[in-house]
């Protein structure tokens, strides 16, 4: 009666609102919406579909962004709503999976790469970003464990919805004539590409790429349900719906999600064996045909231009910036190995290597979900991400597998092709994010949660199983309770050690931590004095009749520039400098040299560090000269002038980085939650042996 009264009186309030704005026709939805709150609330199966539904159909087109303003919240709200209703009201029991193990280690190293980026503050706003989409995750976990249906229930929804909407783009370019967007569900960006003889087509996202990878992750469902059917109407329905999204690949133009899709199709095959393994013998004649049909074949061969170098210089725009994009990644992975530039300061920092590199280039997001990682949170960042998604795919392999092992009774809790779909669909990601920097996050976590569920459904049928349903003794239970009991004060003895090894090596791994922050803070190394000498390209013949003013326009020669920047990082001219600085070859080795070039503008730099400041500007003044005098006696049409004025010499205190201190911190977390984790499998084992 509460939760009745309550929601006639949101009804009217919703009624009196819409009438006050001036616009009573949104009042019967928005009516329609409060009503439908409750049952959602307290029916996590109907919330699970409708939480599926909105991210995968929800227009980015509205806000340019990612979704309907204020939509994913109030889904992610209702999730989570729902989760807690239902675990209070003992509608499911929750389980625990390595993929949340897994996200609150990216989570971790996210905010430790954040703390010491180059913008921290907005760097915290991707932290809390993450977050916000690992609560999203455990929310649909928690849901997916509401009926054993439920990861069908979802991988229905899943390939269903994108196959409706890649049917739309399907009607909107062969019927329609992209003459509408269906309400921002069926977005045109571009008119055209190189390859494509079409459209490329979005869906309800902003950007074709991104639509792509997400079809990709629903064409393995659609094959495993039609394998799945029972019904020749089902079959035909199921693979109405592959072809369906295929269909919506291939208007999407994207060469990654292409790609992805032929990758997909294959590991399903290999996975679900029989006639579809052995179909892959004809995959080679398959790609064959694939390359003459337009739209596939001569998108990929797009592929080619990113090399080539033809009179007409005939080149794709796209890879280009894409490759300098990347270029960009690993300089800063090789500048800041560890914990990179910190999250989302990819944009920030990229002009400035931009200019480093002499790269003519817009700027781009990396187009490679692992240069990405790699470069916003370094090595560790790198790894914590591969972690991430390797668990996803590790979990549902251990479904499989489960599945395989017990197929009479864990088979008809988690279906066998549920499993494949599931492992294709996260190969498919991989594949596609090679070519795409990390966005649709939540479509993502939408597979990884389904694998996370798989796995804890696949484990709970695996341990209450019949072992006579199966074909194994009767005798083995009591011969297992017998062993698991005779080897119980030998296998406390050693989780006792084992704790107090875990203990011994956990509290070792803090107080590093704290020695090498507060070494950071305060200890200096040794002191270094950096001294920097510039050259400027410049024309040094004017006077002849075959010099044009193609050639006086120096500043547009980048090549030109670059090479003789090359010439000048000759170890010849640091020895040269050396001679007549004075230097020995030991004092030679004190010193660092290198050489920067700034295309735009012409010059080159030459950056001495060393420990004395008159040997360190005597060293780069020399340097420079004897670059200058080598470079102008090759050329008569370009050369070097020397930058008037003495170098510019500034002092750098080295000091221990206190950055180094995250390493020894997150070795501490990640052996507290593997001890944490073992502890609690041990406790259920007991439990489950005193249960016997």
């Amino acid at each position: 009666m509460l939760a009745a009264s309550g929601c006639a009186l949101a009804g009217l309030l919703v009624l009196a609102a819409a009438r006050f704005l001036g616009e009573p026709l949104l009042a019967p939805a928005a009516l329609a919406a409060v009503l439908a709150l409750p049952l959602l609330v307290v029916r996590p199966a109907a919330c699970l579909v409708m939480a599926v539904v909105v991210e995968l159909a929800s227009p980015r087109s509205f806000d340019g962004g990612n979704g309907v303003p204020g939509l994913y919240l109030v889904t992610l709200g209702l999730a989570c709503v729902a989760a807690v209703v239902a675990v209070l009201r003992g509608m499911l029991r929750p389980g625990w999976s390595p993929v949340l193990s897994a996200g609150l280690l990216l989570l971790c190293v996210q905010t430790a790469a954040a703390l010491v980026g180059r913008d921290p503050a907005h760097s915290l706003v991707v932290v809390q970003d993450t977050a916000k989409q690992l609560v999203w995750l455990a929310a649909l976990i928690v849901l997916l464990m509401s009926t054993r249906h439920a990861p069908r229930d979802v991988a229905r929804v899943l390939a269903g919805t994108l196959a409706v909407l890649a049917g739309l783009t399907i009607l909107q370019e062969f019927v329609l004539g992209n003459a509408t967007t269906f309400g921002g569900l069926a977005a045109v960006p571009l008119a055209g590409d190189l390859g494509a003889v079409t459209a490329r087509h979005a869906g309800p996202q902003t950007d074709v790429n991104f639509w792509g990878r997400v079809l990709v992750l629903g064409l393995p469902f659609a094959l495993s349900l039609a394998q799945m059917a029972t019904t020749r109407l089902r079959t035909l329905l199921w693979a109405g719906a592959a072809v369906s999204i295929l269909g919506g690949i291939v208007l999407t133009g994207s060469r990654g999600a292409l790609l992805a899709s032929i990758a997909v199709i294959a590991v399903w095959a290999l996975l679900t064996g029989g006639r579809y393994a052995r179909a892959l013998r004809l995959a080679p004649l398959f790609l064959g045909l694939l390359a003459f049909v337009p739209g596939i074949g001569s998108r990929l061969f797009t592929l080619s231009m990113l090399s080539s170098h033809t009179a007409l210089g005939l080149t794709d725009p796209s890879l280009q910036g894409r490759v300098a994009a990347q270029r960009v990644a690993i300089e800063m992975l090789v500048d800041h190995p560890f914990l990179g530039v910190g999250p989302g300061n990819f944009f920030a920092v990229e002009p400035e290597y931009l200019r480093r590199l002499s790269l003519n280039a817009p700027l781009l997001a990396p187009h490679n979900s692992y240069l990405e990682a790699a470069a916003e949170g370094g090595l560790l960042g790198l790894t914590a991400w591969l972690i991430f998604l390797g668990a996803a795919v590790v979990v549902a392999w251990r479904a499989r597998l489960l599945i395989r092992r017990a197929p009479a009774s864990v088979g008809r809790a988690v279906p066998l092709s549920l499993a494949n779909g599931t492992v294709a669909a996260l190969v498919g990601w991989a594949v596609a994010s090679v070519f795409l920097h990390l966005a649709t996050f939540r479509s993502l976590l939408v597979i990884v949660a389904l694998a996370a569920a798989l796995d804890i459904w696949a484990r709970r049928a695996e341990a209450e199983r019949d072992p006579d349903e199966d074909g194994q003794a009767t005798g083995a239970p009591s011969a297992l309770l017998a062993s698991a009991t005779s080897s119980r004060p030998s296998t406390r003895a050693s989780g006792y050690r084992g704790r107090r090894g875990t203990a011994v090596l956990v509290t070792l791994l803090l107080a590093a931590a704290a020695v090498i922050w507060q070494a950071g803070g305060g200890l200096a190394a040794a002191r270094v004095w950096s001294a920097s000498a510039s050259l400027q390209l410049v024309v040094t013949t004017t006077g002849s009749a075959a010099f044009t003013a193609y050639d006086q326009e120096a500043l547009t020669r980048t090549a030109v520039i670059r090479t003789f920047a090359g010439i000048t990082a000759d170890p010849r001219f640091v020895e040269e400098g050396a001679e007549s600085v004075g230097l020995s070859d030991d004092q030679r080795d004190d010193f660092e040299v290198e050489v920067d070039n700034t295309a735009p503008s012409g010059l080159i730099s030459i950056i001495v560090r060393g420990p004395d400041r008159v040997d360190t500007e005597d060293l780069a003044t020399g340097i420079r000269d004897a670059a200058a005098r080598y470079v102008n006696s090759l050329s008569q049409l370009y050369g070097l002038q020397r930058v008037q004025g003495p170098p510019l010499v500034t002092k750098v205190d080295h000091v221990l980085e206190r950055e180094w201190a995250l390493v020894p911190l997150g070795l501490a977390v990640a052996v507290t939650i593997l001890l944490w984790r073992r502890q609690r499998r041990d406790r259920l084992d007991r439990e489950e042996a005193r249960t016997l």
